[in-house]
């Protein structure tokens, strides 16, 4: 019987054995099928890395090329391009130039008045066409008591150049009814000094007197001026006309001048 036995449990055992070691292949490929799955998540999470690495590049490259063409935009709006309609705008946005031909022009422009024949080539140079108009408007706007002249050169020009400016501003405040008389006369300093009171009084009324070399003017003949100018029924008008340096010494040394010599032109 016990024989027996051991027959019978022979194939149970058997079986047990087998079915033991299909337990234990199943586990093993359950284990490699893990390992395999853990594998592939791990590869899969690099590879998941590395595309959220390459999109954050990407967004990182965009973003910076959206702040390049803000900051170009912005560059843009300040500093506009060259276009030919914003050049034309600009253009026609500008306001002209006026020129001192054209203020001269708008000056005489309401009187018959042949200012360019007066002043002929004196117009030619800049700084005269200034300093006519200058002084035709100081004379105009200041309503001052004494229209008397001073005309000063910086070197040793020519003296009846000097004389024919001098006449020329005369003829146009005459035309401009700024003076009511047209006679001119010239001497120089020293020839003035020599003439007697009395004849200076008789000779010089309504009319003008250029006095060259006004420099060369003596005490007695600046005493005899400053009274001929005062005198309102005398009717006199005085240009000194000598180098600068020259008439700023004498303005130094008689300061009364400055109260009757308002006009100063400096050729």
């Amino acid at each position: 019987l016990e024989e027996n036995e051991t027959l019978e449990e022979k194939p149970l055992i058997v079986d047990k054995l087998q079915a033991r070691e299909h337990e234990v292949e199943e586990n093993v490929l359950l284990v490699e099928e893990k390992e395999m799955n853990e594998d592939s998540l791990i590869a899969k999470d690099i590879d998941e890395e590395e595309e959220e690495l390459e999109t954050k590049e990407v967004e990182l490259k965009v973003n910076q090329i959206e702040k390049d063409e803000l900051g170009k935009d912005e560059l843009e709006e300040v500093i506009p391009k060259d276009t030919d309609e914003n050049v034309n705008e600009s253009i026609s946005t500008k306001k002209p130039t006026r020129t001192y031909d054209d203020l001269l022009e708008d000056f005489f422009a309401s009187k018959d008045i042949k200012y360019k024949e007066i002043f002929g080539e004196y117009l030619n140079d800049k700084g005269n066409k200034r300093q006519i108009l200058e002084v035709l408007q100081e004379i105009k706007n200041n309503d001052i008591a004494y229209n008397n002249l001073v005309i000063t050169t910086s070197d040793e020009s020519d003296k009846e150049d000097n004389v024919s400016f001098a006449k020329a501003i005369l003829k146009a405040m005459y035309k401009l009814e700024y003076i009511m008389y047209s006679k001119v006369g010239v001497i120089d300093a020293k020839a003035f000094n020599k003439i007697d009171s009395a004849k200076k009084k008789r000779a010089l009324r309504n009319c003008s007197l250029i006095i060259e070399r006004a420099d060369l003017l003596d005490n007695n003949a600046i005493d005899e001026i400053e009274n001929l100018v005062i005198n309102k029924d005398q009717g006199i008008l005085f240009v000194f006309q000598g180098n600068k340096n020259d008439i700023d010494k004498l303005f130094k040394e008689h300061p009364q001048l400055y109260l009757y010599f308002h006009v100063m032109i400096s050729l």
